[in-house]
């Protein structure tokens, strides 16, 4: 056992319970599945590690709280993304993420943590809404703000703290019809794939998605190949700034197709 201070993510899978309610256990299970296999590659690719997976809650740690929020709302406008394209099957549960994070000493056993940092990071995850990303003035108070615009949602008393605790939320990007928070880290995400910087959580094996494993191959091959996915990929560095959503998306539907 030893102690690492690390930002805790918590991510829930919104209705999930009356949907398992009413449906078939094959139905939920594969509703399920669609949700890990957007959340688990994109905590990957920002240099997070999935502690457990207990139904439709993920647990997740991260060593910067600012790649812990940036995977965060990467993961929201991700899912707003997957709600947009056209299901094959009539009235598909959409995917709707509850995410809460916190910061602190934890300690970490057997591929899990454990401490304050994790009981603060389920609180806030049970007060955020759906879609929205919620975190702790811990978080706030050690992220790169330049990276992630944030507001102050207020002062709450959480279960088993002495004290009120400021609570922050990620600012939605302003265009209407667009991704919920404009790709932002999204973009950070094929950055990080892009130039083959996925890392580990000290102390913790890497687990690398579906995803992300399949750019990485593309990048590794380059010098024999030049693939689809391969070519958008390396359209995504050499983009300015506002261009790199679009060929985000253009990379996810290769990936996918």
């Amino acid at each position: 056992m030893r102690t690492a201070n690390l930002a805790v993510v918590f991510i829930e899978l919104d209705g999930y319970a009356e949907h398992a309610a009413r449906h078939s256990l094959e139905e939920s299970q594969r509703l399920l599945g669609r949700y890990h296999q957007l959340a688990s590659p994109l905590v990957a690719a920002l240099a997070g590690r999935t502690l457990k997976i207990l139904g439709e809650t993920l647990l997740a740690a991260f060593e910067s709280p600012t790649q812990a929020l940036l995977a965060a709302v990467a993961l929201q406008d991700q899912l707003w993304a997957q709600n947009a394209l056209p299901s094959p099957e009539a009235g598909a549960h959409p995917l709707v993420a509850r995410i809460g994070v916190s910061l602190g000493e934890v300690r970490v056993e057997r591929g899990d943590v454990y401490g304050e940092p994790v009981n603060v990071a389920s609180r806030v995850l049970g007060l955020c809404p759906p879609g929205e990303v919620y975190f702790s003035e811990a978080v706030f108070l050690a992220m790169n703000k330049s990276e992630v615009p944030s507001v102050l949602v207020g002062a709450f008393a959480l279960k088993g703290m002495p004290e009120m605790t400021r609570l922050y939320r990620v600012l939605r990007a302003a265009g209407e019809g667009e991704a919920p928070f404009g790709n932002l880290g999204l973009a950070r995400a094929a950055e990080l794939v892009a130039v083959g910087r996925t890392s580990r959580v000290r102390g913790f094996r890497p687990v690398v998605g579906a995803v992300v494993v399949i750019a990485l191959v593309a990048l590794a091959i380059r010098p024999l190949f030049h693939s689809p996915i391969d070519t958008a990929i390396a359209k995504v560095n050499e983009a300015a700034p506002r261009d790199r959503p679009a060929r985000i998306q253009e990379v996810n539907r290769l990936i996918e197709r």
